[in-house]
């Protein structure tokens, strides 16, 4: 067994016990669930954009290579617990088998987008 083997092993077994059910729904295709998506919480971020304070938090979430092979920007992602919608910002694969996806949150991403339209 070579160290990526390893590694993979190691996401798949914290998974399975720390894991999350999300669902994604890619830019192009069909939503599916990820049962088994590592969830981690950041700090929240303070922007001030045209005298307005508005917090934000960038989430990133780890998830198997084997539950989404193909990860892009602009997918959204659900997290079931919650029912939060966020879109990825960043996907940055990972050595065994899995990438790391950063996230804001989708209605951040919705408000940004409008305000440069009205510019």
């Amino acid at each position: 067994m070579n160290f990526s083997d390893a590694l993979q092993e190691m996401y798949i077994a914290t998974a399975e016990v720390f894991g999350e059910t999300i669902r994604v729904t890619p830019v192009r295709g069909t939503a599916f669930d990820v049962q088994r998506a590592i969830w981690a919480t950041e700090k929240p971020t303070v922007v001030i954009t045209d005298a307005r304070q508005v917090e934000t938090r960038d989430d990133v979430v780890t998830v198997l290579a084997a539950d989404w092979a193909a990860p892009a920007r602009g997918a959204t992602v659900t997290r079931t617990a919650t029912g939060e919608l966020w879109t990825v910002v960043d996907v940055t694969p990972l050595r065994g088998g899995a990438w790391k996806l950063s996230l804001t949150r989708a209605a951040a991403v919705a408000r940004a987008r409008s305000v440069g339209e009205a510019q």
